[in-house]
């Protein structure tokens, strides 16, 4: 029987669930991403965008994000490592 490569991956990730900076946090897709990530325990993810906005879009489309963390850069004091790890996913 072969085994899914997909199914490692995701193995692989839940032994060690890593930040993920998530932006365009206000599209349901990320929302629902975000969650599935925190849920399954693959990742911890952060979702990045404007606190207030994120929040309505989450209960606009019926999405649990409750305890996922949200940075705001417009009022975080950490605006550089946000940057930054926007930054580093965006290459990959």
């Amino acid at each position: 029987m072969r085994t899914d490569p997909f199914d490692a991956l995701i193995a692989r990730a839940k032994q060690r669930p890593l930040r993920i900076a998530l932006p365009e946090a206000e599209d349901w897709r990320t929302l629902a991403a975000a969650a599935k990530l925190l849920r399954d325990e693959i990742a911890r993810p952060i979702l990045v965008g404007s606190k207030d906005a994120i929040s309505a879009a989450a209960r606009e489309a019926s999405i649990d994000i409750s305890g996922i963390a949200i940075e705001d850069p417009s009022a975080s004091a950490h605006v550089a490592l946000v940057a930054h790890a926007i930054a580093d996913a965006i290459r990959g």
